[in-house]
């Protein structure tokens, strides 16, 4: 089974981008959908596949407009929109994901806040702040065993400079409106008056008109700032999920956002939960590197990474033990922002032969879109077309022809043989069992 996955490059924290508000970010992402699904169209794939395109984009792609670009680590107004703002946005992407049934969309993550106070028509009874508690107690904090570069305890380096948070105790009592924290390089935290609302940063996962998923993102990266009434709370919501790629097969994704990475959250619950290796492990961030310890999918699955920061942004397939970056086929600019295509094949069983003649195929297919050949254009696509459907014998017995093997016979439809001394023969000679 073949994808093709549109990776938005967007720097969703310091260029024109942040002054940008929601409504101007959803009228891009319809052109870089658009964009993604032009592309989608140019392969052929099985009708009873409902999932053909992939789309991934940043952190913070939906979230409050700066007054002014620059420093990432400045943000001059709250980042969260309302929880109306929010409901509105989901369901614009709703009736955008709509047009494009093929596509899984993904488009980065939504920074949003909510009162703790239930509205009177509200059937829920749970009291939030009690529930904000409960969320707070399940959070992976950097208080206990999780540190990255540069942090302490309740401490962390940001442009060099210690700054503070609260504990999980302290943030608890935030939460009851007992406690503060501290004004920390023009960062407004939290302080004595009472907090009005939580806040939260949200992936969610769109299918034909659908919410068929969202994940909250869990570690705390100053997510709550500029403002003295909001507080961050993560949620218990699992980060892994089955989701219908065909009418008779599912397929798992497992999330993280930005910190999450860092720390390894997908990884310790996956052990932690005895999950089985996922077919996609998924990022979306503002900005995270890529930790090779901290992938979490299985032999032949991809970790898919959507980042503000270009060189960030990227695929890794695990190849048994190792995991190696895929190639990108081709760049679009929708709206002026790099989307990146890139193919990824799952065989119908593990055969690694075929993944092989995958990657040299996809390898030939760029190397000929840059130079403009036609050369050899029958063997690469009726080669791809074989092994993308399933037909993997025959695609052993159309090489054997093309390379001009011992006792090889021409299959039908099969064209003229690859000549030795061109690249895309050396390519396939190096396709190994």
């Amino acid at each position: 089974m073949e994808f093709v996955v549109g990776l938005w490059s967007v720097d969703t924290l310091q260029s024109s981008f942040t002054l940008a508000d929601v409504n101007q970010r959803i009228e891009w992402l319809a052109k870089a959908l658009k964009a993604l699904n032009d592309r989608v169209s140019r392969e052929k794939f099985p009708k009873a596949q409902t999932v053909r395109g992939i789309f991934l984009a940043p952190e913070y792609f939906l979230a409050h407009k700066k007054k002014k670009s620059g420093d990432a680590t400045q943000w001059d107004a709250e980042r969260t929109i309302s929880a109306v703002q929010r409901d509105s946005c989901v369901q614009r992407i709703c009736k955008l994901s709509k047009n494009y049934p093929n596509i899984l969309i993904i488009p980065g993550s939504i920074a949003w806040k909510k009162t703790f106070e239930r509205d009177a028509r509200d059937k829920k009874t749970i009291d939030r702040r009690l529930r904000g508690i409960g969320h707070i107690e399940h959070y992976i904090n950097l208080d206990n065993n999780y540190h990255i570069g540069g942090t302490t305890a309740r401490k962390l380096d940001i442009d060099g400079t210690i700054t503070y948070r609260p504990s999980m105790a302290a943030k608890k009592e935030i939460v009851r409106g007992n406690s503060f924290t501290e004004n920390v390089k023009g960062k407004i935290f939290h302080t004595e008056k009472m907090i009005k609302y939580y806040m939260r940063n949200t992936a969610y996962v769109f299918h034909n008109g659908n919410i068929i998923y969202k994940y909250h993102k869990l570690g705390d990266f100053f997510e709550s700032i500029n403002t003295s009434d909001t507080v961050f709370i993560p949620s218990q919501r699992s980060p892994i999920v089955s989701i219908q790629v065909t009418a008779s097969q599912k397929m798992t994704f497992g999330f993280e956002i930005c910190l999450d990475h860092n720390l390894g959250t997908l990884n310790a619950i996956s052990k932690d939960t005895g999950a089985a290796p996922l077919d996609f492990h998924t990022i979306c961030s503002a900005s995270v590197e890529n930790e090779i310890n901290n992938m979490c999918m299985r032999d032949g699955g991809y970790m898919l990474h959507a980042s503000s920061e270009q060189q960030s942004t990227a695929i890794y397939e695990r190849v048994g033990s190792d995991k190696r970056p895929v190639l990108t086929i081709e760049n679009s600019y929708p709206s002026g922002f790099k989307l990146e295509f890139k193919k990824i094949f799952f065989p119908a069983n593990a055969d690694t032969f075929i993944r092989n003649l995958y990657r040299a195929l996809v390898a030939y297919e760029i190397e000929r879109s840059i130079m403009g050949s036609k050369e050899s254009l029958n063997a690469l696509n009726k080669l791809m077309s074989l092994i993308t459907k399933g037909e993997y014998a025959s695609a052993r017995a159309h090489l054997d022809w093309y390379m001009g093997n011992d006792k090889a016979t021409q299959p039908t439809g099969a064209g003229a043989q690859i000549p030795k001394d061109k690249r895309f023969y050396n390519l396939l000679k190096e396709v190994k069992v």
